[in-house]
């Protein structure tokens, strides 16, 4: 297969699918509440620990504005949720979870891992803590024990099916149509035959193009999927106006 042929070096995961393409600690958080605690720790964490970690690339903090003031349990909220729910196993992150909560938001600890994860190793609750220099402390002792086990992670050579990228629009000024994205659908071309996965956002913008997406499709069910959805928010958008 092509993704035997085209190997790279990255951090694989036992068990995961994809593998990552560097090495770090990333922080989530359960609430936007949180966010500058997190934000000081991190930038102290970077200064003073990290250094001692050479094999691990950075230290990020996975900041959202949502978790308190929503309506948590609303159909669609699954959407973000699902997605935070998913940062926290990102392939860089290297398997290490640790998550920053309050005590009182919406998007508690529990519905943001899964229950094998909540462990006091994990998850710090701001407000279990009495002062913000404790604060710090209990976030950087976590922290290092997490930069100890990533540092011992090593690169090595895997197919390109075990990659997989994101790609997201830039400008969106004269040149996105003309140069930028098919420049990026071009490598994207050369990514997938070689065996790695590419996805792209801003999906309701192929719209008009959609008819050049199915005839690349390997079956028509893969190609009624598109086709029904954009038709449907095609449909949805002239509702509206």
């Amino acid at each position: 297969a092509a993704s035997d042929v085209y190997k790279r070096q990255g951090y694989e995961i036992p068990g995961e699918k994809y593998a990552g393409t560097r090495n770090i600690l990333g922080i989530s958080t359960t609430v936007q509440c949180v966010s500058g605690v997190l934000d000081v720790a991190v930038e102290k964490i970077k200064k003073e620990i990290l250094p001692k970690y050479p094999n691990v690339d950075d230290v990020v903090a996975i900041n959202h504005a949502y978790g308190c003031g929503v309506a948590i349990n609303a159909p669609e909220a699954v959407i973000p949720i699902r997605s935070l729910k998913n940062l926290v196993h990102h392939p860089n992150f290297g398997g290490e979870v640790m998550v920053v909560s309050l005590g009182c938001e919406k998007l508690t600890v529990e519905k943001l891992l899964d229950e094998a994860d909540i462990k006091p190793e994990n998850v710090i609750v701001l407000q279990d803590i009495k002062g913000f220099d404790n604060m710090m402390k209990k976030i950087c002792e976590m922290a290092e024990e997490k930069l100890k086990k990533l540092n011992q992670r090593v690169r090595k050579e895997l197919p390109l099916s075990k990659l997989c990228i994101g790609m997201q629009c830039g400008g969106s000024d004269a040149f996105s149509g003309v140069t930028g994205n098919p420049s990026a659908g071009y490598a994207s071309d050369m990514l997938v035959a070689a065996g790695a996965t590419v996805m792209f956002s801003e999906v309701t913008e192929v719209r008009d193009g959609v008819h050049f997406i199915a005839e690349r499709t390997v079956s028509k069910e893969v190609c009624d999927k598109p086709v029904s959805y954009t038709h449907l928010r095609a449909h949805e958008t002239r509702g509206n106006l």
